[in-house]
């Protein structure tokens, strides 16, 4: 590239080896990764042209300086990034090649992270999610790179090609590898490279005390086989591989406690080699059982080993077959009679294993299909997205994830309950709880459950879909730790909250239910407290709580009532009342759980008329009054409280509008006619005063005038006062009520969405006969069928020698968009009607007695040449008369094709018809 054309918005796209030898050209430093070098050569470049364009020179020196010390402010680490040598660059590579040769979208983030100059950002763009986990508790590492990835997920918290920038900077950087994991961890708690990543760094540093709170911190929640070896592993190491007895005993309960979490995953095998190694390589007499002689530890270890095998091979993974020839050859080796006995009876087990791991294998590689370059990153642990950043891919992750569960509850192995030794016995427990599986079949899918929340955690649904299987099943407890854990995870999802609210009533336990509600309640007013202190205290203004917590507080109410007593109910109204930011919503749910549960008329009034002197200016809570009093039939009320609504400061023109559909329905012509006048007035002003133009206003005018009319009479509000195809016309011309009524029919499925009507088929020429009439099939038709369908849209025509009129034709079923575009095109029946009638026959003749295999058309081109030795045009086609022979175009010869019926009733009619022709001429 030329040096005097390179712009700086070019130099992004430069290769290092580029970037290096633009730099050495201009005397500058070389070194550094790549966002360096990018950063170095576009100040460069920046300070060229402002020299240019100044037409100062001389400045180089000056340049050179000021570069160097922007850089040193920048970028603190680079210096450090520098003595470590090509160490950061080599981890680096593959990140930037990917940059170079990628398409053009994915060079388009790799662009935003990589380059260092600051983008500009607004506070719509930033996205709180980001910043939810982030305490301040854990120092944050700077770099170019870091601070760019993190403008990129304030954005979008779940890109995974800015996370994996966190994940080569800790590998690049082991000094400061704690800090960034820590803050990976604290966005995805269940990473499980990041946990892999950041044991093994303690490791190095030989640092066991960090090594055992990690573990203990990820083991439980991150059920993962990658993460349980590196733990088997570290316990291995930890105590001498088992050379002594009491190390081997902790590296056995080790091992017994991986395959209790993980043993059952597909992706286990690993770990159930190394068991079996192990316990083929320790000392026999360090795992023996209590008690045991030294003759008898060598059979003691037998047992054991063979435990271990019998186990494992139950399992499908990717180490089964191995497994399984394994097995076969320590059985063998012992005793070959009774080694035959064993393995005749786990052939059948095994089989059916093998069998379950192909489907579980395909369905296990499915999890992650359609992820592209985010597989690597998601595939280990970084969470997919949540319901407001959802993505196609992670819909079918999730819908994949579902499939593999539900194929794990079919229980493919046809395992069996643990204790369970007749048909009886299966079958009075099959009639105790018909939704009980067997102990590894429920362990499989608490399984799969806990490997779909490694990456859709955030998700409430799978949350609840595990609850709900817990609790299907009777295992209510079970069901309860589940929504524990996941309110722990998402403390604010209001749809878990409620959840365990009401797996706590079902379960009768009412003071659970109220401590659930009442965790969230204290947990608010405690943080609107705080910010209240820090805001100053008293006359600080309070901000209205949100819709969320105003449902948790309605259904608190609610909840006491149905669950104690009308004083519990009040009493929770008065705490709610007193909350920071009451809502409306609380005031509307105490006065309806009154009237609905107790008929108490008066005291739903006072809380209603209590909550007015507040929220007169909320049309949510004026509307929901006015309802409740319409219900009531209290016509005289009703209209008070409207009046009261519309007479305080500027109203909302939804109280206008319930007001005159209010009137419409329970007042007189002259009421709503002045309820008319006033929303008229209230929201058109004159065409003077708006300076409108006036079409635009005349227009405005007709519509009111429609929507006056349509108002008056929609008394039903299934039944429209209009014709129902005129409605689109109106709704075109700005009738908002028309457009609401078609909205609401369309929703509730009364009214189907308009579509432009179909061309109508050609229509037949003069003189065309009636086509067949279409047998019509119950069945699915065929594709020969669908053919047939097709071709005969446009019905064939006559000679125009049978004088018949035109009959009604019968229209096809309505074909593809592209197919009429085609048929439409083709030229019409009219086209044909001079030509001669088609000699089917003759022509099935030639088909038939025609020889086409290769040398049967070359015999037969030779052949045609020697006898037509006309002239012919360049270019001209031998039709298809030339390729008859004179027999098959005069009919001497009967056509082998064709047996003439006894009686032809067509030939006979067609004669008749000839003759009555004949004699009108």
């Amino acid at each position: 590239m030329v040096v005097a054309a390179l712009k700086p918005q070019d130099v992004q796209k430069l290769t290092v080896v580029k970037l290096r030898a633009e730099l050495e050209k201009r005397k500058l430093d070389s070194s550094g990764t790549k966002p360096i070098l990018v950063a170095r050569m576009k100040e460069a470049l920046e300070e060229r042209d402002e020299e240019e364009e100044e037409g100062k020179g001389g400045k180089d020196a000056d340049a050179k300086e000021r570069v160097k010390s922007e850089e040193a402010e920048q970028t603190p680490a680079t210096e450090e990034e520098d003595a470590k040598g090509n160490e950061l660059e080599t981890t680096t590579t593959t990140f930037e090649n990917k940059e170079e040769e990628t398409t053009t979208t994915t060079t388009t983030n790799d662009d935003e992270i990589m380059d260092p100059a600051p983008s500009v950002e607004t506070d719509e763009d930033i996205d709180p999610a980001f910043d939810a986990h982030d305490d301040g508790a854990n120092p944050i590492v700077k770099s170019n790179r870091l601070t760019n990835a993190r403008k990129i997920l304030r954005r979008n918290p779940y890109d995974a090609t800015a996370w994996d920038v966190f994940f080569v900077e800790a590998r690049g950087r082991p000094s400061v590898a704690k800090d960034v994991f820590e803050e990976i961890l604290r966005y995805h708690p269940r990473c499980v490279n990041a946990w892999i990543a950041y044991a093994q760094n303690a490791m190095e540093k030989k640092d066991d005390e960090a090594v055992s709170e990690i573990f203990s911190r990820c083991l439980r929640d991150v059920l993962a086989p990658e993460l349980w070896l590196v733990y088997v592993n570290y316990a291995k190491a930890t105590n001498e591989n088992g050379t002594t007895e009491e190390g081997a005993r902790a590296i056995k309960a080790a091992f017994e406690y991986c395959v209790d979490h993980v043993g059952e995953d597909v992706e286990s095998g690993k770990i159930w080699e190394e068991y079996v190694d192990f316990v083929k390589g320790v000392s026999p007499g360090f795992i023996a059982p209590t008690g045991a002689q030294p003759e008898q530890y060598e059979t003691a270890r037998m047992m054991e080993l063979r435990r271990v095998y019998q186990r494992a091979i139950s399992v499908p993974t990717q180490s089964l077959e191995s497994l399984v020839t394994d097995y076969e050859a320590f059985e063998n080796s012992y005793d070959k009679k009774f080694a035959r006995t064993l393995l005749a009876e786990s052939t059948p087990k095994i089989f059916a294993c093998k069998t379950a791991y192909k489907e579980r294998e395909a369905l296990n590689a499915a999890l992650f299909e359609g992820l592209g370059y985010d597989l690597r990153v998601h595939k280990n642990g970084i969470a997919v997205g949540d319901p407001v950043h959802t993505t196609k891919a992670a819909d079918c992750h999730l819908d994949a994830f579902r499939r593999f569960i539900a194929w794990e509850k079919t229980n493919p192995q046809k395992l069996e309950a643990v204790g369970i030794v007749s048909i009886a016995a299966a079958k009075k427990a099959a009639a105790d709880k018909l939704e009980e599986e067997p102990p590894r079949v429920r362990e499989r899918i608490a399984l799969a459950y806990e490997k779909c929340l490694l990456t859709c955690e955030n998700y409430p649904e799978v949350w609840l879909e595990y609850s709900h299987w817990h609790e299907s099943a009777g295992r209510a407890g079970d069901a309860a730790e589940i929504l524990s854990r996941a309110r722990i995870v998402l403390p604010g999802s209001i749809m878990l909250l409620l959840a365990a609210a009401d797996l706590e009533e079902s379960q009768q336990n009412f003071e659970g239910m109220k401590a659930v509600y009442e965790s969230y309640m204290g947990s608010y007013e405690e943080k609107r407290e705080a910010e209240k202190a820090a805001a100053g205290g008293e006359g600080t203004i309070v901000k209205m709580m949100d819709d969320d917590t105003s449902v948790v507080y309605a259904e608190y109410i609610r909840a006491c009532r149905r669950s104690d007593s009308q004083a519990s109910s009040r009493k929770a109204f008065l705490r709610a009342r007193k909350a920071p930011g009451c809502s409306w919503l609380v005031y509307a749910a105490a006065a309806l759980v009154e009237w609905r549960y107790d008929e108490a008329d008066k005291p739903c009034r006072n809380v209603f008329e209590l909550g007015l002197k507040t929220y007169m200016d909320v049309p949510a809570y004026v509307l929901t009054y006015t309802n409740h009093l319409i219900s009531l039939g209290d016509v005289g009320n009703t209209r008070v409280v409207f009046e009261r609504a519309l007479s305080v400061g500027k109203p909302d023109v939804s109280i206008f509008d319930a007001f005159v559909k209010f009137e419409h329905e329970y007042g007189s012509y002259e009421s709503f006619r002045a309820a008319e006048i006033r929303r008229s007035e209230f929201l058109e002003p004159s065409a003077a005063a708006s300076m409108i133009d006036p079409g635009i206003f005349s227009r405005m005018t007709v519509a009111k005038l429609v929507a006056n009319v349509f108002e008056r009479h929609n008394f039903i509000p299934d039944v429209a006062p209009l014709r129902s195809e005129s409605l689109s016309h109106y709704a075109k011309l700005g009738v908002s009520s028309i457009r609401k009524h078609i909205a609401m029919s369309v929703a509730s499925g009364k009214k189907e969405i308009s579509r432009p009507k179909p061309p109508p088929p050609p229509k037949a020429p003069k003189g065309a006969p009636p086509p067949p009439p279409k047998v019509v099939s119950a069945e699915a038709p065929s594709s020969s069928a669908l053919h047939d369908a097709k071709t005969t849209t446009a019905p064939r025509a006559a000679p125009p020698s049978i004088g018949l009129s035109a009959l009604p034709v019968v229209v096809a079923p309505h074909l593809p968009e592209t197919l009429r575009e085609l048929f439409n095109k083709l030229p019409g029946p009219v086209a044909f009607a001079k030509m001669p009638a088609p000699r089917v026959d003759a022509v099935l003749d030639a088909l038939k007695n025609a020889d086409l295999t290769i040398e049967g058309k070359a015999e037969l081109l030779a052949q045609m040449q020697g006898k037509d030795t006309r002239p012919q045009s360049m270019g001209s086609k031998r039709t298809a008369t030339q390729m008859m022979t004179p027999d098959m175009m005069t009919g001497g010869e009967p056509s082998s094709s064709f047996r003439m019926p006894t009686k032809d009733v067509f030939r006979e009619r067609q004669s008749k018809m000839q003759k009555a022709s004949a004699e009108y001429q």
